[in-house]
């Protein structure tokens, strides 16, 4: 598989805003901070209360999602999701940063 490949939506499923630019790496790290947003407060980002698929596209392609509750989240895991859910893959982390910050978080529980 090349780097790049299109990717057209063929089902009802939720991808990564790309406003018509190919997939790459940095759509992976969209869908992971969508995983890691919905595993950290057990909802979807996007989830809206009897919407349409349409509706739900203008909320992702506009980043509309709650912000992870400050009270709740360390600073750097929300400003890690933040920005895996960035609109623009260019403000995206890039894989190895994502895996630096998991080493980090690691490191902050086993010291404890």
């Amino acid at each position: 598989m090349s780097e790049t490949a299109q990717v057209e939506l063929k089902s009802g499923q939720v991808s990564a805003p790309a406003k018509g630019s190919p997939y790459d790496w940095s759509s992976d790290v969209w869908s992971l901070g969508c995983l890691l947003y919905e595993l950290a407060t057990l909802r979807s980002p996007f989830e809206m209360e009897g919407a349409n698929l349409y509706a739900v596209f203008r909320r992702i392609s506009k980043a509309a999602y709650a912000p992870l509750p400050v009270a709740r989240f360390s600073r750097p895991l929300q400003d890690l999701v933040r920005r895996m859910l960035c609109v623009e893959p260019e403000g995206r982390p890039d894989i190895n940063e994502v895996l630096q910050a998991g080493a980090c978080t690691r490191s902050d529980f086993s010291s404890a």
